[in-house]
């Protein structure tokens, strides 16, 4: 049975692969902010779509929002697919993706750290082999970010 995430995946895919030959679309904003439902429920198609959603600006600091906020309540997924995506590799990837919080923990720097400390929490409840240089290269990231929230917030 094909879940309706998984078509909506598909779908929202699509409509932001290539088009007219001119190369790959940016998904807008609305696109990213889509996939929030299906991949908060660890809808692996879904996560895996946008991950490899080409997006930029607001629409790349949403997506990080919404990959980040998988963390917490499916750890494991996380892992798996930020491997699969490659993102892995990059710490800049990294960073946006585990750091970007949302608006809710705009300037409120000890919220930022409560909510980093979760995320690296999170993450040490993976104990794959195979997942663990990605998880610890992560808990790197993730220790340098509650670091600076901590200072912020003095």
């Amino acid at each position: 049975m094909i879940r309706i995430s998984t078509i909506l995946a598909a779908l929202l895919w699509i409509s932001c692969s290539p088009s007219n030959g001119q190369g790959a679309t940016s998904a807008s904003e609305q696109q990213v902010l889509a996939f929030r439902a299906a991949v908060a429920v660890g809808d692996r198609a879904s996560v895996r779509a946008l991950f490899a959603l080409d997006t930029d600006g607001a629409a790349a600091e949403d997506k990080d929002i919404v990959l980040g906020g998988l963390i917490r309540v499916h750890p494991r997924l996380f892992l798996q697919e930020l491997r699969r995506s490659g993102h892995g590799n990059c710490r800049p990837c990294l960073e946006g993706i585990l750091g970007n919080l949302g608006d809710e923990f705009v300037d409120r720097f000890a919220a930022q750290a409560e909510e980093l400390g979760k995320r690296r929490q999170a993450l040490l409840s993976v104990a794959d082999k195979d997942l663990a240089p990605l998880r610890d290269a992560c808990i790197r990231v993730l220790d340098d970010q509650i670091r600076q929230a901590d200072e912020q917030a003095r």
